[in-house]
């Protein structure tokens, strides 16, 4: 088992297993859910090129992680083509944005290349892949792009890819002397001998090769960063939320001891079965003829150490407070739910227990109070449906 007792850095709650990855344990779809599907489509479409490119590393690196003036970055390339990988986040550090940002490569043919034209000012958070000398398909080969490749779909005769801009970054598309021309899209000549075309998120722009095959078609689609993270998913909307009434049967007793445990840091350890016959208490009815096939999920908006969850007398779920909700998915309790009533049993979270919160919103204010136990509010959550197209 995984805790301080047997060594390990950290205690895990008995039941939850949820670190609020892409999708919760009852289906909850996540705001990071879309970031790594718009990764993973690109590695359907791109993945297999990617996939033979060495890893390759600027000399200028970041001398640590306390060095936050150095732009994180790297590329992987097959010696031709590739990609360039931008990270300007880090965990725990504010890594201002970048100014006059160009990425020079030297190619194994000899061969230098730098992009994009003009310098860029990299934003704040900003973490992106651009592309260059990536084959479109049809005979075109795209030279450097300020723009994120997402996939290619191909129906018939026509070969569509689509890109994501990179938010705070103006999109510029630089093609070589086989490319007439992009539909609507007027060239600015580049320096580099090729023709470096701009236009705006949501439009779709026709590539004219210079040798033009009228039975072939390649379109270039910049999509918004919006759409970019919820391309091809129909996403229903939610219902609102609905109010559901709680009641205190038992406030909370003396506080437990909190750590640290076996291992000398200052982590809190967590709680024991025992430790629970002093947590506050609250009681929740459901209403009469709730249907609980339907995907309906109960988000408890607390405010403690450590919360755990009982239907009927039986332990259902528990959480270690984050600053977010707790959610349970009634329709998976639903045979207990008939001839049962839930209960919340929250520990109250101590001013001083040593206990890391990654956002300061989430710590509450403690006033003069020596610990906090709250059930704030509890509510039902109808669950939106998600279709995604073949």
């Amino acid at each position: 088992m995984e805790s301080q007792a047997t060594g390990y850095w950290n205690d895990m709650p008995v039941k939850n297993y949820d670190f609020q990855t892409a999708l919760g344990q009852y289906g909850q779809v996540r705001p990071q859910f879309y970031s790594l599907r718009r990764l993973h489509l690109f590695l359907h479409s791109f993945g297999e090129s990617l996939a033979g490119m060495d890893a390759v590393l600027p000399d200028q690196r970041p001398a640590g992680k306390e060095d936050t003036t150095t732009l994180r970055w790297a590329a992987r390339s097959d010696g031709r083509s590739g990609f360039v990988f931008v990270n300007n986040y880090e965990r725990g550090h504010a890594l201002p944005a970048k100014a006059g940002v160009q990425f020079a490569l030297k190619l194994t043919d000899g061969r230098a290349l730098t992009f994009p034209e003009k310098p860029v000012t990299v934003p704040a958070d900003a973490c992106f892949l651009w592309p260059f000398n990536l084959d479109l398909g049809r005979g075109v080969t795209l030279r450097w792009a300020t723009a994120q490749p997402l996939t290619a779909v191909d129906g018939g005769r026509v070969r569509t890819v689509y890109f994501a801009e990179t938010p705070g970054i103006a999109a510029q598309f630089c093609f070589g002397p086989e490319i007439d021309a992009l539909d609507g899209a007027p060239p600015v000549p580049s320096d580099g001998g090729g023709k470096v075309y701009t236009f705006p998120a949501g439009r779709s722009v026709e590539v004219t090769p210079a040798r033009r095959d009228s039975t072939q078609i390649l379109r270039v689609v910049l999509l918004s960063e919006a759409d970019s993270l919820r391309f091809g998913l129909d996403i229903s909307p939610a219902a609102a939320p609905v109010a559901v009434g709680t009641e205190l049967v038992r406030a909370a007793g003396p506080l437990r001891a909190v750590g640290p445990g076996k291992i000398d840091q200052p982590v809190a350890t967590a709680p024991v079965d025992a430790d629970f016959a002093d947590a506050a208490v609250w009681r929740i009815k459901l209403p009469a003829g709730l249907d609980l096939s339907s995907k309906l999920l109960l988000r408890l908006n607390y405010v403690g150490d450590v919360a755990r969850v009982m239907i009927g007398g039986k332990f259902i779920t528990d959480d270690f407070y984050n600053g977010r909700s707790l959610e349970i998915g009634l329709w998976r309790h639903a045979a207990e739910l008939k001839d049962g009533e839930i209960t919340v049993a929250i520990l109250p979270l101590q001013k001083n227990a040593p206990i890391y919160f990654s956002s300061p919103a989430a710590r509450p204010d403690f006033g003069d109070r020596p610990a906090v136990a709250e059930l704030r509010s509890a509510e039902f959550v109808p669950q939106p449906s998600i279709a995604v197209s073949p």
